[in-house]
């Protein structure tokens, strides 16, 4: 064999073997930093793919008062990840936080998933301000809503009818304030999201298929 390719397979040998090394160190670098400063929160599976090779599961969680999304893989493997069931989309799940480091992070998959209701069963009270509003029909407007809530300002749109408003009118909507329920747990999830009229037609629709 020519002495350079000789050279060329053990130089490749060496950066595989520094980097499984790095790779190695970095993990249990996180883990013992993990065990350290671990928290718990809620986060939302935002998406995930169960295969033999590179399953993930993504998800989204409030850390010192900033909103993270990232991903685990979909199985058990080392490091340990708690895998019980599988996920769902949309639902909420214990997720254990570095408190230095949110990134640093691990969300676990068993059955004590909540759904929005239980968190706004418990949720807190807030005002939002009607940003835009616009008349969909003689009884529906779509509102462009705002609201505060730690760090984040949060926007979203609903549709509702005219007489579960305060206001009647697309002029006396706009830049009014209204109140709404929000889960302090996970700031995003609002009671006048889902109560959209749009998005439970959906859901109806695809409970009947």
């Amino acid at each position: 064999m020519d002495i350079k390719l000789k050279l060329k397979k053990f130089d490749g040998a060496i950066i595989a073997v520094v980097l499984f090394t790095f790779g190695f160190y970095n993990t249990c670098e996180s883990e013992n930093n993990l065990s350290k400063n671990k928290k718990m929160t809620l986060g939302k599976v935002t998406d995930f793919k169960y295969r033999l090779e590179g399953g993930y599961i993504r998800y989204e969680f409030y850390a010192n008062g900033e909103l993270h999304k990232t991903s685990d893989p979909d199985d058990s493997g080392w490091p340990d990840y708690i895998r019980d069931v599988r996920a769902k989309k949309g639902k909420f799940y214990k997720v254990e936080y570095d408190s230095n480091n949110p990134k640093n992070s691990k969300i676990i998959i068993d059955k004590n998933s909540k759904s929005h209701t239980e968190l706004l069963n418990k949720g807190i009270k807030k005002n939002g301000i009607i940003e835009k509003v616009y008349a969909i029909s003689e009884n529906y407007f779509d509102l462009y809503i705002k609201y505060h809530f730690d760090k984040n300002d949060i926007k979203f749109r609903t549709r509702l009818h005219r007489d579960s408003l305060n206001c009647k009118t697309v002029k006396a909507c706009k830049g009014s304030n209204i109140e709404m329920i929000i889960s302090p747990e996970f700031p995003r999830l609002n009671n006048l999201y889902h109560k959209s009229y749009d998005r439970i037609k959906r859901i109806e629709a695809k409970n009947r298929k």
